[in-house]
Order: structure tokens, then sequence, then C-alpha cells
């Protein structure tokens, strides 16, 4: 009698058992059923913040020239490697749209070649070869997919990392050179916003001390048409590359005033590139007193001259060999344009 009640006991106990490990199962199931769906999607928004990041960087290295789009040349995508299963569909395509929209899409070419095993025939052995390529077999492997388009200057490389976010290379297929190595995270900052808040901030702390980077030029253009005019440019931006101001011209157009802007390219031997547009002072009198009745006085009304400074070196950068174009009246000239002379006064 005890063993029939210790057997039937024991048959309770198992039933439990295993209805509890049945339990265990569909609980665990349950879990990955409800969680993985939701840590996928976590990912999905981790990805696109690092992407978005990663345009962000990508645009603000080219504006302060820590990259210089026309060194990069044609950037041959060798590898856009995603991690997580859940990425693999939109990796390479979300990759290849951040590239096109910073550096343009003639500029960026994919290799869909350059991460695959390749098998090979020669002396009538079968070779396969895997892992990555040096840059002579990128070099060959551009040749043979760029067709008639420009030969590619500089590889590049996108991985997704498991603690999240994007591990980017580019290298010159010249020499080697690492043009940009970065890690993207998906908590970075809005660096833009920051910078342009910090860039702000630290203008108007330099003109409160009275620092401020102030620039006199006088340009004198002779041959076969005259432009005189004194202008006074503020230099400002990133890398100071920026010269915005006020110009007065006294021959083309006679009494003209009006704004100017100019840009520093220390690439092309430090030449500036600019215009100014200068506003007739006597032709805008004579039009006001006559209520519109009369023509030009001397000069339009208006006038668009377009310059270029190239610094002279024999003469220590105080001068420049000027150049310029205006229209309506269609002339040009060149000449010689004076630079931060100490006869001007000084705008602080």
């Amino acid at each position: 009698m005890v063993l029939k009640i210790c057997a039937k006991k024991f048959r309770i106990l198992k039933q439990r058992s295993q209805a509890s490990r049945v339990l265990g199962t569909l609980l665990l199931l349950w879990i990955c059923g409800f969680l993985s769906p939701q840590n996928a999607l976590s990912q999905t928004e981790d990805l696109i913040e690092s992407f978005s990041r990663l345009e962000e960087t990508l645009r603000i290295k080219i504006e302060d020239e820590s990259l210089n789009k026309s060194e990069l040349g044609v950037i041959l995508v060798v590898q856009t490697q995603a991690y997580y299963e859940s990425s693999k569909n939109q990796f390479q395509n979300t990759a290849l749209s951040v590239l096109k929209n910073v550096f343009g899409q003639s500029q960026i070419r994919f290799c869909g070649t350059c991460s695959r095993p390749e098998v090979e025939t020669s002396s009538g052995n079968l070779e396969m070869r895997l892992g990555e390529r040096n840059y002579a077999e990128l070099r060959a492997l551009d040749n043979r997919i760029r067709g008639t388009g420009s030969a590619a200057q500089t590889a590049l490389w996108i991985e997704e990392v498991p603690q999240g976010g994007l591990s980017v290379r580019m290298v010159s297929l010249s020499d080697g050179n690492v043009s940009y190595s970065d890690l993207i995270t998906p908590d970075m900052e809005w660096s833009a916003r920051t910078r342009k808040n910090f860039d702000a901030a630290r203008d108007l702390q330099r003109r409160a001390r009275g620092e401020s980077l102030t620039h006199a030029f006088i340009d004198v253009g002779v041959y076969p048409s005259q432009h005189i005019a004194f202008d006074w440019m503020e230099q400002w931006g990133t890398t100071n590359s920026n010269l915005t101001g006020l110009s007065l011209s006294l021959v083309t157009p006679v009494l003209g005033l009006g704004p100017t802007y100019a840009r520093a390219f220390p690439n092309l031997m430090g030449c500036l590139l600019g215009a100014k547009a200068l506003l007739s002072v006597p032709t805008a009198l004579a039009q006001n007193l006559s209520r519109g009745r009369s023509g030009d006085l001397f000069d339009p009304i208006l006038s668009v001259v377009s310059f270029g400074r190239l610094p002279i070196p024999l003469m220590s950068g105080n001068y420049s060999g000027f150049v310029f174009v205006q229209l309506p009246q269609a002339k040009f000239g060149i000449g010689i344009s004076a630079n931060n002379t100490s006869l001007l006064p000084f705008i602080p």
C-alpha cells in the first residue's frame, strides 16, 4: 500500500516537472518573439542615426578643408559590410546614398567584386583569392570596371561595428596614405550646430577684444580698361577663407559704392577670387533729382565687377597681380593690387 502511494506521488511530481519545462520553453519563446523585433528596430534606428552623423561629419570635413574633394578624386567603394542580419537589406543602399549626397554621383564608384572571393586560373592551376586585396589589385579591378571613366584615386570601406555605429576608412590608392578614418556612433552630438554656435561666440569675443581681421586693398586696373577702387574686407570662417566688406571705386564706375566678397584659395598659389556690386552714386542722384527721367550720367546705376588677386612672391605678399571683368559695360583689364597698405584707415 505504501509503495502504491509513493509511485502515485512520483508520477504527479514527474508530470509537474514536465509541465514546468513546457511552460519555461513557451515563456522563452514568448520573450524571444516579443523582444527580438524590438531589438531589430533599435538597431535600425541606431544605424539610421549613424549614417546621419556620417553625412554631417563628411560635409564638415569638406567645409573646413580637412578633406579635399578634388584631391580624393573618384572614390572606389570597396566594401559596405553590415554586422547585424537586420541591417543587411538596407546597409549598402544607405551607404551609397549618403556618399553620393556628399561627394556627388560622378565621384562614387561601387566595386561589387572587390570584397568577394575571386577564382583565377594560371599555369593550369585553379586559385581562389580570399581576404582583403592590396592596392595594386584594387587598381586592376578598377581598370576593369571603370570603362571610359577616370581612374579611382581613393578606396573606401564602411563597416557596421557590433558596439553600434560605423567604421569608416578612406585610403589613397597611389601611396596608401590614410585620408580619413573614424568611428561614427549614433550618440554623436549634432556637431554642425555646435560648431556654428562655437564659431559665432568666438567671433563675438574676438570683436569684443578689438582683434578684427581686417584687410585694406587698393585695386588699380589700367589696361585695356581702368578700374580703381578701395576695398575694406574682414576675414572670417572656420579656416578664415572668406572675406566680406565694402568697396569704394573712383574710376569705372565713378564714385561707386557697394558690398564685396572674396574667397581665398591656398592651393591656387593663395589667390583671391571675388566680386563687387557697385552702385553709381552720381547716376543714382541724377535719376532721383530728375524723378527717373534722366538716363545714366557717367555709368550704369549698378555695375558688377568680378576680380582676382594673385600674390606676387617677390614683393613679400604686399602686392598682387589684379585682373577684373566688369558688367554691363563689358570691360576688362589687368593691373596691380596693394594689400594691407598702412595709408588706409583701420576699421575695427
